[in-house]
């Protein structure tokens, strides 16, 4: 996991900028270990900013649902408050009317899952409502399910390595990750069935070229909201304290630090 504290501008600078757009009040609302009932949670908000793809979903009114699932050239934290408005708007509503936070926790973008956790955790504060987290190999265990119980689930990593999570028998690919060179990714994943996440299957053949069994892990939004929304009425919420990506190595920008903490 990542290191907590520490300065993350421009998370802070975004999450700002969030709670003041809705209504500013007190948090000073218990919610973990309580259980919602479905009326008590209309309005969902769902943030993925793990990939290149910008995911985002709003459940609203109970059986209403508008999302958006793009590519985004430029930094996701240039785009999303927008992105997040026009939601808003399409659904009549604002954002002191949201009843929950569903956030993708990866791995992924270390920038892309901070700008995005930022977002989430603001709303949380400002509207006091409760948030949980979702990884993309719990989501992945989901969409896949028994239809392919030894699948190798493959999301990029920094340039040449790639997390490789192993399904086993709709256990989430979660309990078991690793990291893996491209060059090594052949001889890990022998004959089971690819999954790439956050790649088009036509970028990975061409690095892994021997895998030709991989494909794309379809998965948006509303996929997301799902997961998010089961936790949500169960009570099985997150302490925003404690929310944090989901890291699996340091970033570029820790490893240089602890190199230069060491000399």
């Amino acid at each position: 996991m990542g290191r907590k504290g520490g300065r993350d501008a421009a998370g802070q600078i975004l999450s700002c900028q969030i709670c003041n757009s809705g209504r500013a009040r007190k948090a000073d609302r218990h919610f973990f270990g309580a259980t919602m009932t479905s009326k008590e949670i209309n309005n969902i908000l769902a943030i993925d900013t793990s990939t290149r793809n910008l995911h985002l979903a709003l459940a609203f009114g109970g059986d209403r649902l508008v999302k958006s699932n793009e590519m985004v050239e430029k930094s996701h934290g240039q785009v999303l408050l927008k992105k997040i408005d026009n939601l808003l708007q399409s659904a009549g509503i604002a954002v002191s009317d949201i009843h929950g936070i569903v956030i993708c926790l990866g791995p992924g973008s270390f920038t892309g899952l901070r700008i995005g956790l930022a977002a989430a955790k603001g709303i949380a504060v400002a509207s006091e409502i409760p948030a949980v987290g979702v990884g993309l190999f719990e989501l992945a265990s989901h969409k896949l399910g028994k239809t392919e119980p030894t699948a190798r689930i493959l999301i990029p990593s920094r340039k040449g390595e790639w997390y490789v999570g192993t399904m086993n028998n709709q256990i989430s690919a979660e309990v078991n990750v690793s990291i893996e060179t491209t060059v090594d990714l052949p001889s890990v994943i022998g004959d089971n069935p690819v999954y790439g996440v956050g790649s088009e299957p036509v970028e990975l053949i061409k690095m892994v070229g021997s895998l030709s069994q991989v494909r794309e892990l379809e998965y948006d939004s509303a996929d997301l909201l799902y997961l998010g929304r089961q936790k949500l009425l169960a009570g099985d919420f997150s302490d925003l304290s404690d929310l944090e990506p989901m890291y699996f190595q340091k970033s570029i920008a820790e490893t240089r630090f602890d190199q230069r903490e060491s000399k």
